[in-house]
């Protein structure tokens, strides 16, 4: 008898233990004082126009990213710039990513002169990312080639952070190199890819259909 009581209450120690713990670190997740801090960086393949051109499509063009990337269904720009050389300090987008449905940005650096800019998703982050910001820089090559480079940035938290930050980050990897091959193809033809293509069809069908 007394060896079961010890078992028993050595279990319930256990049990107490990890659920303490667990507490604990859900805690200090909602806190913020536990914070993993990813960085996905992307140096694109070579664009065969000046960077220029690109620049116009990236930079100048920022609030039309829907009309190319198969990764935004839409996009809109707004309010007044707050930078030289951008036409709007905002961009909304409705957005086909895994996770994502659609979010908001709010340009916190632009260049016209280094033909780069970096945004912060103001709004539709999954609630484990705690702060997320992008950079996009057009690099020039040569006289008439170019690429785009991208830097990823997010702070995730939290104990579904550490259970579904792996899958998230893969995504966004998954998410920068299309709109890379996307941007290539646009840039040097005029014409959207065929997964854009593809996703076009398929949203104006749900949309005649709904």
């Amino acid at each position: 008898m007394k060896t079961q009581g010890k078992r028993k209450m050595f279990g319930m120690l256990v049990l107490m233990t990890m659920v303490f713990g667990l507490l604990s670190f859900t805690t200090v997740g909602k806190q913020g004082s536990k914070l993993k801090m990813v960085d996905k960086e992307l140096m694109g393949d070579t664009i065969h126009v000046t960077a220029e051109r690109l620049w116009e499509i990236v930079g100048t063009g920022y609030a039309d990213v829907g009309l190319w990337s198969t990764a935004v269904d839409h996009s809109s720009g707004s309010g007044e710039a707050e930078f030289e050389g951008a036409t709007c300090s905002s961009r909304g987008c409705s957005i086909n990513a895994k996770g994502l449905t659609a979010i908001s940005e709010k340009i916190i650096m632009f260049n016209n002169e280094t033909r780069e800019f970096k945004f912060q998703v103001t709004e539709g982050m999954p609630g484990f990312v705690q702060n997320a910001t992008n950079h996009w820089q057009v690099i020039q090559l040569t006289d008439s080639t170019s690429a785009l480079k991208m830097n990823a940035h997010m702070e995730i938290k939290g104990f579904a952070g550490k259970l579904m930050g792996k899958a998230f980050e893969k995504n966004t990897e998954n998410l920068l190199n299309t709109i890379d091959n996307d941007l290539k193809i646009y840039a040097e033809t005029g014409n959207v890819s065929e997964s854009k293509k593809r996703r076009m069809a398929k949203v104006e069908s749900k949309s005649k259909h709904s």
